[in-house]
């Protein structure tokens, strides 16, 4: 084995073991890590010890896989990924010293989330066809982030999850989640008629818009799903705006039913929401408890 390969599975081992490290941590700092190993192999590194500032800055600086420059919180996440590798061969008794000293990266931004408008909601309607009719993949992860949905949830729901009523109202039934609680929403309209359309394409045991490599609930198979939501807001232009994420989708309903009932508790509900003191911070709605 290559010395990047045997440095490479003992940092992975290292991280999995370490009580310090979340599981979903280690999941997402080894994607990272295993495309820079990639990365400096082909740029004729043997090992990770001989790094320099160059690559490394190369890399952290990388166009995404969608060809898209990398956003300020994604450029962190890869300097850290490699920081923090390593630091753990450093643990191990390798002497690797530390180049990404050198490598400054704008702030993190911290824009808050907003929600969708009515009318941009629309424009995500149209724009999610884009790549025609015949494929309601890609629309039905906005028909779901629609229906409260987040990136993660998405890649869990099939079409089991989803419930026609005899007058067509569709909802769809969301498993308890690390960021939500389980929840049963009823889609909008104009979801409920993509949502009908994609189960008559899918098997009752099929999932409706996740069918990647990677297992349900993953990180990188949100990735997937995000990427799909991401792509849908380019087309619009509104990702642009650094307040719009594709959790601005499913803020956008979050805030509906907020405004239509006056009831932050009702709001919560459909959102899955676990503290109503972080959603009223989303929703920038001052409250206070009776």
């Amino acid at each position: 084995m290559k010395p990047l390969d045997d440095e490479l599975d003992a940092v992975r081992t290292a991280w999995t073991f370490d009580p310090e490290f979340a599981a979903s941590t280690v999941e997402r700092m080894s994607a990272v890590l295993v495309r820079f190993v990639r990365y400096v192999d082909a740029h004729g590194y043997s090992s990770l010890c001989d790094l320099d500032t160059d690559v490394c800055h190369r890399f952290v600086h990388a166009p995404t896989r969608s060809g898209q420059p990398p956003a300020a919180q994604t450029m962190h996440f890869r300097r850290t990924t490699i920081r923090t590798t390593l630091r753990t061969l450093r643990l191990l008794g390798v002497d690797a010293a530390d180049p990404t000293l050198d490598i400054e990266l704008p702030a993190r931004g911290g824009v808050q989330l907003r929600a969708l408008t009515d009318v941009e909601i629309e424009r995500g309607r149209i724009a999610a066809f884009v790549d025609g009719a015949r494929d309601v993949k890609r629309p039905t992860a906005w028909a779901l982030a629609e229906t409260t949905g987040t990136t993660a949830d998405l890649t869990t729901i099939g079409a089991g999850d989803v419930a026609v009523s005899d007058d067509g109202a569709v909802t769809v039934r969301f498993p308890a989640s690390r960021t939500a609680a389980a929840r049963t929403v009823a889609a909008t309209g104009w979801a409920a008629t993509v949502l009908r359309r994609r189960l008559v394409e899918v098997p009752a045991d099929r999932l409706l818009c996740y069918d990647g490599q990677n297992p349900p609930g993953s990180g990188a198979a949100q990735a997937a799903t995000c990427g799909m939501l991401g792509a849908i807001l380019r087309v619009t232009g509104l990702s642009r705006d650094p307040a719009v994420r594709p959790g601005s989708i499913r803020l956008w309903r979050v805030r509906r039913e907020f405004d239509e009932t006056g009831s932050l508790e009702h709001a919560a509900r459909i959102a899955g929401a676990r503290s109503l003191d972080t959603l009223a911070h989303q929703l920038d709605h001052r409250w206070t408890r009776s």
